[in-house]
């Protein structure tokens, strides 16, 4: 192993593999990884069996990540529409950034039949909108939303979200956190008893 990646656990050199294969895209080689991280294509290979197993790795990894920053937004001390805002955008805050989104795109396609991560993707989605349906209802109870149509406010708020995580991803033109209180603030406005605090 190199002296550049000599002191890094396995958990950051995984880190540095994952950053190297999103700036490169799923068609870079081994080699070309090793490059970037201080390896051997070959080490590269023997950490993680094969060039799929890596993109495979790499999915899990970050969906983890996702349902990990999911979990303590679920956490936050706010009320309820101010937690959802928050939570949203810590949600989104590992998200790539503009550069890195057409090869993100292109991992997903990579891995897209692997059914761990299918079912790690789908129990990610029953707990996101869980934490949407358990703010909105929140939000009726501590007299900040009217009563009603909670579900259809919930698939609503989802994409509501995505649209700005996209914008966000492809322009970079404001704070995420202000798009999505601004979007939000629209979106409830019919529904709404109080404001989404600032």
């Amino acid at each position: 192993m190199s002296p550049r990646t000599s002191t890094y656990s396995r958990e950051e050199l995984n880190d540095r593999v994952f950053v190297s294969v999103l700036a490169r895209g799923p068609d870079a080689t081994l080699a070309e990884i090793g490059e970037d991280v201080g390896l051997t294509g070959a080490r590269v290979g023997q950490l993680f069996g094969s060039k799929e197993n890596l993109m495979v790795a790499m999915a899990h990894y970050y969906g983890a990540q996702s349902r990990a920053r999911l979990e303590a937004a679920m956490a936050l001390d706010a009320r309820p529409l101010e937690r959802l805002v928050e939570g949203l955008s810590a949600i989104a805050a590992g998200y790539v950034n503009r550069e890195q989104f057409p090869n993100t795109v292109r991992l997903l396609h990579w891995i897209e039949g692997d059914r761990a991560y299918a079912a790690l993707i789908e129990e990610y989605q029953q707990v996101h909108d869980g934490f949407i349906r358990a703010c909105l209802r929140e939000a009726v109870k501590a007299g900040e939303l009217k009563r009603g149509m909670i579900d259809e406010l919930v698939e609503g708020v989802i994409a509501m979200a995505n649209g700005a995580y996209f914008t966000h991803i492809l322009r970079h033109d404001q704070r995420l956190d202000r798009s999505l209180r601004a979007r939000l603030e629209t979106l409830l406005r019919p529904y709404r008893i109080t404001r989404i605090q600032r």
